[in-house]
């Protein structure tokens, strides 16, 4: 790319493997954003087609659509008290949201599946422990269905 003489956008890619980085750490899976292609500056010349797998154009759409939730948000905060007012004929969060469900709830879903798969021999006191390997989502989801939050608000 770079002895065509084309830029490459740094912050593209930045994000790109923050966004595989977070993905994996967190939910165990790889979303293969950089599988996508680099997208080119807006004064290129010649922009071959571009192959996209079906998974990175899901994590780019995904990605899209939280950065524009982000964005709401942050509208929402300038407008102050009255930002329900200037929402008041359509949820702006709602469209980029499903997107963001979408790509979620079935990374979600398998969490529980797999929690629900394990065996339960464990005392309440050792089940709250993070196990090795274990992913954010697999530990918030133990956490929440096997009543560590119950133990860790009754102790001293």
């Amino acid at each position: 790319r770079m002895s065509s003489g084309n830029a490459i956008d740094f912050q593209d890619l930045m994000s790109r493997f923050s966004l595989d980085s977070a993905a994996e750490f967190l939910f165990g899976y790889n979303v293969h954003s950089l599988t996508a292609g680099i997208p080119y500056p807006h004064d290129a010349v010649h922009v071959p087609p571009n192959y996209v797998t079906p998974q990175a154009h899901s994590a780019s759409e995904f990605a899209n659509a939280f950065l524009q939730v982000q964005e709401i948000i942050a509208r929402r905060n300038l407008y102050g008290w009255i930002w329900p007012l200037m929402e008041i004929f359509e949820e702006k969060t709602k469209k980029p949201m499903e997107i963001v469900r979408a790509f979620l709830d079935p990374i979600i879903k398998e969490a529980l599946i797999k929690n629900a798969n394990k065996p339960k021999d464990k005392s309440k006191e050792e089940e709250c422990h993070v196990e090795e390997g274990e992913t954010l989502i697999d530990h918030l989801v133990r956490l929440s269905s096997g009543g560590c939050l119950s133990i860790a608000s009754t102790k001293d």
